[in-house]
């Protein structure tokens, strides 16, 4: 059961920090923000941060 748990947790954090991730792509495609895509782009947990950032506003 503990397995279950922490399959579910792990598999939860990589889709939504998939979906944080995704969601600075398309704000900064939306927001003509270059720099900041490029940035998010490469290093990817600033990507994911700002999209965390977004949802939450």
């Amino acid at each position: 059961m503990e397995q279950l748990i922490g399959l579910t947790l792990a598999v939860s954090l990589a889709l939504s920090s998939a979906g944080a991730w995704l969601t600075h792509v398309v704000v900064c495609f939306r927001e003509e923000m270059w720099g900041f895509l490029l940035a998010g782009a490469l290093i990817i947990p600033l990507g994911v941060l700002h999209g965390f950032a977004v949802w939450f506003g």
